[in-house]
């Protein structure tokens, strides 16, 4: 259908049965799918799919690069004037969409920088620069409106030490120095940004008693490495810093002051030293350009295989001749955090919640990080406005979210939902999330497997802009790349944490995704992260926007007005039961019994035939014809499914976490570590606290297993 279509909704019903008939010449994906979406009747799919299709033709090049334009146009860090003009673009234009919107404040500890400082004292005394260079390709790379580069959450304070390089500074790294006879205590260690979250970075020096911490961004890992340099190319320049939040989001994210608890503006809450997710040893980013006078003048051993990074020299790893000092002073304060939220209220179900977000601060002018999915997340908005004006409501409540503080460690989409926990338990059926909307043409997801089928008929239906192909072949194809055997369809990643899922997952047990389209992106939380990258390098024919628009929107509509909810957890026990098996080869020799592999197998397995069962029997009463009261009851107990993974003990070390199946690794912050409390109870090699992990993973399998059958009895 062309995007400026205006066939009205009524005329466009009356020629669903003609057009359902017909092969499209304009999306050859759709013509290859099924015609009955999961969750559908044969009688109700036709209109849904017209439905999609009539939102799918409203997001436009045109309109994307506008927003994108205007949320660019200042750097907006959460509790500056900019990040409040941002908002309230977003409110405005959510209104004039038609949506009911608001903003909703929240108070929380945001520091910023007033000094920082780190010198070279010895072989040689220079200042670091810490200034990221203009280019006239760019005007945005010249405003001094960027916050100075620094760490979120680094305390004040003053160090000076040798400096000893510990390669991405993860526990493995500090083994490899142990074994070299060099000890980090008291040092100033140096480390590269890459394979891991930066907050577990400085944990783990400070678990080693490293005095402070400098992260700097490695030409092998974003830089000339892997590809031309900005301006002239997507990856990093020499000068470009990579700012973020140090927050220990993998113990808790959201407000470090208030755990667990909303940080409304008269909330009680801790004092900074009481807060248990903060480093306590300052920490500081840098450049590859200031990185490299410390780099270069190491001594000692030559650094292990796999830790030479892309300088011109050889890496060494200290201690010293190489000398520091850190000066930081933070200005730490509560400040104003805004989340916009928007709804569209059910017109059947109003108290079934389909939730889409995005976070809409930015350390620069975020036009990659988040803009590009608060992009997407307005064309949304217009997409749904146009199907209210043509007298179209859905049959759940959609609610919109443009989640403020993400950058600091997912503040405002935590403090929402804790502040709503009791009410989100009960209403909300899936949360959608997009952060990275677009870096590139490839797509990517992550999901809980109960989505997975939803993503992926979705993705069948919406095309690539450039070959005109079906998003879902060309993410397979991708996939499958040096694949010594081929999937034969796309594996979603597992969700850990680092976005605003995090608190509806991980903490209250609403299925969850997030996706975008990626690619070569080597400037993130940089000054170089602007509109002209955007423009020349990540969608410079602004078509990807309005493609992760619609996979969104539909994919919003499509769970919105299913007759039953069409969640999959056949595909939930074929998961657990993969992880069960990777696992129990990593606990070899460990448990002496305690760990019944065997309990845990079948539990999976019969999550995996109770989900064949109902995924039958679905399709089976939605073409007998669905009695309302059944339909409800059925949708009532497959909604709160997944929250029998919640254990009411949560994780050890990390009690905020609480599913048994998804947390992000305790060494990894972001990437996921599937059936955390065991898996890392076999890391560390504890027999103990593995069977006591077992024991409530079991418990929560069957949780889940009787919620489901439940379920499959009412399809009988």
């Amino acid at each position: 259908m062309p995007k400026d279509s205006s066939l009205p909704l009524l005329i466009l019903f009356f020629f669903i049965p003609f057009l359902a008939a017909q092969p499209s010449d304009q999306d050859p994906a759709e013509t290859r799918t099924p015609d009955i979406p999961a969750g559908y009747s044969s009688r109700s799919a036709p209109r849904q799919l017209q439905l999609e299709a009539l939102f799918g033709s409203v997001p436009s090049p045109l309109t994307s690069r506008r927003h994108h334009r205007i949320l660019t146009e200042e750097p907006h860090v959460e509790g500056q004037p900019s990040q409040r003009k941002v908002a309230e673009y977003i409110l405005d234009h959510f209104r004039q969409s038609g949506l009911q919107a608001d903003l909703a404040e929240y108070q929380a500890w945001l520091p910023f920088p007033r000094k920082v400082s780190v010198r070279l004292l010895e072989p040689e005394e220079r200042e670091l620069l810490l200034e990221e260079k203009g280019y006239e390709l760019d005007k945005d790379s010249f405003s001094r409106d960027v916050i100075l580069p620094y760490h979120a959450y680094s305390p004040s304070g003053q160090v000076e030490g040798e400096v000893v390089y510990v390669n991405y500074g993860l526990p493995d790294d500090y083994a490899a120095l142990r074994q070299m006879g060099v000890d980090v205590r008291g040092k100033i260690v140096l480390a590269r940004y890459g394979r891991s979250f930066r907050g577990v970075k400085v944990k783990t020096a400070e678990e080693h008693g490293a005095a402070g911490v400098l992260i700097y961004s490695d030409p092998f890992d974003d830089g000339y490495f892997r590809g031309d340099i900005f301006p002239h190319g997507p990856m990093r320049p020499p000068s470009a810093v990579q700012r973020g939040s140090v927050q220990y989001i993998f113990v808790h994210p959201g407000d470090p002051l208030s755990p667990g608890t909303a940080s409304t503006a008269d909330a009680e809450v801790l004092g900074f030293e009481e807060a248990v997710n903060v480093p306590r040893i300052p920490s500081q980013p840098l450049s590859y350009e200031d990185a490299r006078p410390i780099l270069e003048a190491l001594g000692g051993h030559n650094v292990p295989d796999g830790w030479q990074g892309g300088l011109p020299f050889a890496y060494h790893v200290g201690p010293g001749p190489s000398r520091v000092r850190l000066e930081l002073e933070m200005d730490h304060a509560r400040r104003p955090v805004y989340n916009v939220i928007a709804r569209i209220e059910g017109s059947e179900l109003p108290d079934e919640w389909i939730i889409l977000g995005n976070h809409i601060d930015a350390w620069t002018y975020g036009a990659v990080d988040p803009n590009s999915g608060t992009t997407a997340m307005l064309e949304v908005a217009s997409g749904l406005g146009r199907l209210l004006r043509e007298g179209f409501r859905p049959r759940r409540t959609i609610i919109l979210a443009g989640w403020g503080g993400e950058e600091y460690g997912l503040i405002g989409s935590t403090e929402w939902g804790e502040e709503l926990a009791q009410e989100l338990s009960q209403k909300a059926v899936a949360y959608f999330n997009v952060d990275v909307g677009v870096a590139g043409g490839r797509f990517g997801a992550s999901a809980v497997p109960a989505l997975e089928d939803l993503l992926l008929d979705i993705t069948q239906r919406v095309q690539d802009p450039d070959t005109r192909r079906a998003v879902h072949d060309l993410w397979l194809e991708s996939q499958n790349k040096g694949r010594e055997q081929a999937l034969n369809r796309p594996d979603p990643g597992d969700l850990g944490s680092g976005s605003d899922y995090t608190v509806f997952l991980d903490h209250l047990g609403i299925p969850s995704l997030s996706m975008g389209f990626g690619g070569d992106y080597g400037v993130y939380h940089s000054l170089y992260d602007s509109h002209y990258w955007m423009d020349q390098f990540g969608d410079p024919g602004w078509h990807y926007h309005p493609a992760i628009a619609e996979i969104w929107g539909r994919a919003a509509l499509r769970l919105a007005n299913a007759e039953l909810l069409p969640l999959n957890y056949a595909e939930y026990g074929r998961a657990i039961n993969g992880y069960l098996e990777d696992l129990e080869k990593k606990a070899s020799g460990l448990g002496g019994g305690l760990i019944d592999w065997a309990k845990l197998k079948e539990e999976a397995s019969a999550m995996e035939r109770i989900g064949e069962g109902i995924r039958t029997g679905m399709a089976q009463i939605l073409e007998e014809g669905l009695d309302q009261a059944r339909g409800r009851r059925f949708n009532d107990l497959l909604r709160r499914a997944e929250r029998g993974f919640l254990l009411s003990e949560g994780l050890p070390r990390r009690p905020w976490f609480r599913h048994s199946i998804y947390a992000p690794g305790y060494y990894t912050g972001y990437a996921s570590q599937p059936l955390p409390g065991l898996a890392e109870a076999v890391e560390n090699r504890d027999p103990s606290q593995a069977g006591q992990q077992a024991s409530l993973l079991l418990r929560s399998l069957r949780e889940v297993n009787r919620t489901l059958d439940q379920v499959r009895r009412l399809t009988q």
